[in-house]
């Protein structure tokens, strides 16, 4: 699953707050006839489109798989009965538009503990009809009023290379901003772990895994590293402390998560203190924060 630069948390506060909302609608640019007649041949029904009133109808999509979705002009949700990349899928943004105008439009993914939704990620990557990202509260809204709670819901941008718009040029991620995210996730895991919520301590091992095996290698390499090479740390990091982290949650045994956590941060930190920035230190302990912000004198 490709990544974005960076994921945003969004809470629905603002969706929900009594402040005007988005109202700009957002037009096909493809032809939507042909689209229904490829969909037609396909086998497709436009009568299989999910269209979801309640929190429980999201059951109807596979967790971790990113579905397109459109909210149309009443603000309710059209989301794809398939995968975004399921084959031979022709249930694209303008089918679920019915080929007329729409709020936001982009893509959806489910991720869950059991059968409970921990999260609810949206992205507007549409190239038909090409919506911004502040197009997306009111996608935010229509899960809020499904009943999924504010602090499940997230963003992650995903500008579309829209049709008929010439692309702007990438900007690649930031070095800093990738390890800030890294720290993050690191903390939730140890804390995760050491709550016995085992399944959300390996996403995020997981979410920390496609950041150094598809982010770290984009980015352009911070101003200062005194000179080591960061693309062979992260890579021995990825290969050896990574894997012995994941056997470590699998195995539910807190002495060897331990042992793996206080080993993971140890890399680190020395990965820190050759290239200039020692003053970023990462406890062995799972539980702690991350980075260490407790007083000098107390370490």
């Amino acid at each position: 699953m490709k990544r974005s630069i960076m994921v945003l948390l969004v809470g629905v506060a603002a969706a929900c707050s009594g402040r005007p909302q988005a109202v700009a609608k957002f037009d096909s640019r493809v032809d939507y006839e042909l689209l229904a007649t490829k969909l037609k041949a396909s086998g497709g029904d436009p009568a299989r489109i999910v269209r979801p009133r309640r929190a429980a109808d999201l059951a109807a999509l596979q967790p971790g798989k990113r579905y397109k979705f459109v909210v149309g002009p009443e603000g309710t949700l059209a989301i794809a009965p398939l995968p975004a990349e399921a084959p031979a899928n022709e249930y694209v943004h303008p089918v679920l538009g019915g080929g007329g105008p729409v709020r936001t439009a982009g893509n959806i993914r489910i991720d869950r503990e059991g059968e409970s939704v921990v999260r609810v990620v949206v992205d507007q990557d549409s190239k038909a009809y090409c919506p911004t990202g502040e197009s997306l509260s009111v996608a935010l809204e229509a899960l809020s009023n499904l009943g999924i709670p504010g602090d499940r819901l997230r963003v992650e941008n995903r500008p579309p290379a829209c049709v008929g718009v010439e692309p702007a040029p990438a900007e690649g991620p930031r070095y800093g901003a990738l390890m800030a995210e890294v720290g993050t996730r690191f903390e939730r895991m140890g804390r995760a772990a050491q709550a016995g919520r085992f399944g959300l301590a390996e996403f995020e091992r997981g979410e920390i895994e496609e950041i150094f095996e598809e982010d770290l290698p984009k980015a352009e390499p911070p101003r200062e590293s005194a000179g080591v090479n960061l693309a062979g740390v992260a890579q021995a990091f990825a290969q050896t402390n990574l894997p012995d982290l994941q056997k470590a949650i699998e195995s539910k045994d807190p002495a060897a998560i331990k042992r793996a956590y206080a080993l993971a941060s140890e890399t680190c930190n020395g990965c820190h203190r050759t290239s200039g920035h020692a003053f970023v230190e990462i406890p062995g302990q799972p539980g702690r924060p991350v980075p260490r912000l407790d007083p000098l004198q107390q370490q």
